[in-house]
């Protein structure tokens, strides 16, 4: 049999193309997102519980900013130290433009070419004086980067940049804070133009514990809930129709009270029926009737009962 591949994102982040809902949050944000391409950086902050769909959110918003407001974006995890974090995003922001903007790509590469101890792939790997100077000249070196890509461009130049961080288990946020609020005084104290978005992603338990009101003041912070029925409704319509499976009223009912609007249930549930359907059997996971996703919830995750009964309708 053919490797069958499922449409769901289970325990993935969502593309853009397939994302729903969040459309208030987006709306918060629109003036914002215009204010900083006029030359005002500005600074986000999503927060939810464990697995709500914050990844997913971040990565559309910045699909959104692009396609929307020509903002180019790069984003990377918080890491146990600051230089670390630096040498991921500029790695990534300019393996994003190798191959669109070679030349603009090779230029800033011989620019830097003294700093760099080697290029395997995405990955360029920097001596650890340079990551410590641009750790104290972060907003300054970006500004350069983001001007040498737009110089490379003839039309249609980018009119703002993304800085998304993402924190994680492993991630020492208290020096990451320490660092990040000299990036505020820095934009603060500014005279120049300074396009930028950073974006800040946290669970509920890390914004609780270091986001104080001094902080929180710089952010425009909001906080994901659960999708609502339509929005759980429209995903699994869109999902399935992209194979031309009809899914009935009932079905759709069905899947609305077990997902209870978590984005990861959904992709869960999602996963299950394809596989379901597609190959005509339950695994052996499947069959022990639960799988538990660490902080999202202690419930059963797509017993197979409930997959049978959504076959039956």
């Amino acid at each position: 049999m053919s490797k069958i591949f499922s449409p769901f994102a289970d325990g993935s982040i969502v593309e853009p193309k397939d994302f729903v809902g969040r459309r208030d949050i987006i709306e918060k944000f629109e003036p914002y997102l215009k204010d900083s391409i006029n030359g005002n950086p500005n600074y986000f902050l999503i927060t939810g519980e464990y697995y709500i769909g914050k990844s997913s959110f971040l990565k559309y918003l910045s699909f959104y900013a692009k396609e929307k407001y020509k903002i180019i974006s790069c984003s990377w995890l918080i890491e146990n130290t600051i230089e670390e974090t630096i040498e991921e995003l500029i790695s990534l922001l300019l393996w994003d433009i190798k191959f669109s903007q070679e030349n603009c790509y090779n230029k800033i590469i011989e620019d830097l070419h003294d700093h760099i101890i080697k290029i395997v792939w995405s990955k360029i790997k920097f001596t650890k004086e340079f990551l410590i100077h641009v750790k104290e000249n972060f907003v300054e070196f970006f500004k350069y980067l983001y001007d040498n890509i737009n110089d490379g461009l003839f039309f249609k130049k980018y009119k703002g940049l993304m800085i998304q961080f993402t924190a994680y288990w492993g991630s020492n946020l208290n020096l990451f804070f320490e660092w990040f609020n000299n990036i505020i005084d820095y934009c603060n104290k500014s005279h120049d133009e300074i396009p930028f978005i950073f974006t800040l992603e946290l669970s509920k338990e890390e914004y609780n514990e270091f986001i104080d009101d001094e902080i929180a003041k710089y952010f425009i912070c909001s906080e994901l809930k659960r999708l609502s029925d339509n929005d759980v409704r429209t995903y699994f319509k869109n999902s399935f129709n992209k194979f031309d499976w009809e899914i009935s009223d009932d079905v759709l009912d069905l899947l609305v009270e077990h997902c209870q609007g978590n984005p990861c249930l959904m992709q869960h549930a999602g996963n299950k029926i394809y596989y379901s359907i597609s190959m005509g059997a339950f695994d052996e996971e499947e069959k022990k009737g639960y799988r538990v996703y660490g902080y999202v919830t202690n419930q059963k995750l797509t017993d197979p009962n409930f997959v049978r009964e959504i076959l039956r309708k």
